[in-house]
Order: C-alpha cells, then structure tokens, then sequence
C-alpha cells in the first residue's frame, strides 16, 4: 500500500475541501428528486451509502479506504440502527444477492435519513475539532 505523508497545511486543505463536498455534492443526495430516486435502484445505495461512508472515514482518520472497506469501518463505529443499510450496501457492492429490505422505497427512504445523519456526525466532528474540542 502506497503512504503519502502530507504537509499540515496541505492536510487542512484537503480535510476542507472533503468538507465542502460533504455539504454540496452529498447534502444533494438527500434533495435532488433525481438523485433520491437513484436511490430506489441498487447502484444508487452502494454508491451512496458508501461514498459518504468513504468521507465519513477520510474526514475521521485522515485516509482513504476503498468504499468497502469504508463500510467495514463504519459496522465498528456506527449505532447499529444503521448496520443492516450499510451491510446491504457492502452486499450489493460485492454483488451478493438477496435484500434486507420488503421494498426498494423503504430502503432509500432510510438510505436518506443515513446520509442526514453521516453529513450531521461529520459536520459535528469537524466543529469539534475547530474548536478545540
């Protein structure tokens, strides 16, 4: 595995820019309607949920992990209220058949709250660590 150590300053430019794309490009998945309705298909969720995941844990460790891997992480450090979404994700992603869910509505209807609240934990940890916290 290939380890890049950056500077400092580089450092708070990326974690600001990975910020930036949290509350536009990911804030987006939980308003645009073409984007909620992606949702209902299941590229929709292991890219959704996996990608915020993949920032969730870039934003916290200060790396980057493929978005399985991402997922993997966030079985460990999520509630499990979320784990059944975010394993279905990891399961649609290493194409494995078969859905936690009755109905594709419900899940993206949940694929939504979870992205709510991915973008809310992050923002948090980022205030956090602004202030000194």
């Amino acid at each position: 595995m290939y380890t890049q150590v950056l500077s400092s300053r580089t450092q708070v430019l990326l974690q600001s820019k990975m910020k930036e794309n949290l509350n536009s490009y990911w804030v987006s998945w939980t308003r645009s309607p073409s984007k909620v309705a992606y949702l209902l298909t299941d590229s929709g969720i292991q890219w959704a949920v996996l990608g915020v995941l993949r920032l969730f844990y870039a934003l916290r460790e200060h790396e980057i992990l493929s978005k399985t891997e991402a997922g993997r992480y966030a079985l460990v450090h999520l509630p499990p209220k979320w784990h059944q979404l975010i394993q279905e994700a990891i399961n649609l992603r290493e194409i494995r058949h078969g859905s936690f869910y009755r109905s594709k509505v419900s899940r993206a209807v949940e694929a939504v709250r979870f992205l709510r609240y991915v973008i809310n934990v992050c923002n948090e940890q980022a205030s956090s660590r602004e202030n000194g916290v």
